[in-house]
């Protein structure tokens, strides 16, 4: 179906469907300038892998924290230069929880 951001990344190149893509690349652009990243976007690890020292340091196991995460394979690896927002954020809740939200280091 023309007129679409998917058809365009299909491969097609009409007028509808680079004005699809156009928009949702202009909207990409307007969150990420508001501070506002799409759940797949990647994004530094390095906080990630702090809050799973701490949760370590308190004993939990890396297949809990995998558990927590819904990580299919139940083994707990951070990629050295990138994470994904939508793991980023299923690590920072299970902190939160684990730790009673008040709790900082």
């Amino acid at each position: 179906m023309h007129g679409q951001r998917r058809t365009y990344q299909a491969g097609c190149r009409c007028l509808p469907c680079k004005a699809a893509n156009a928009r949702a690349e202009a909207n990409r652009r307007a969150a990420h300038r508001q501070g506002r990243r799409p759940l797949g976007s990647k994004t530094s690890p390095v906080e990630a892998a702090r809050l799973v020292r701490v949760l370590l340091r308190e004993r939990y196991t890396r297949r809990q924290i995998a558990q927590a995460l819904g990580l299919k394979s139940g083994r707990l690896r951070l990629h050295p230069e990138a994470i994904t927002v939508a793991k980023y954020l299923r690590l920072k809740r299970f902190y939160r929880q684990a730790m009673g939200d008040d709790f900082t280091i």
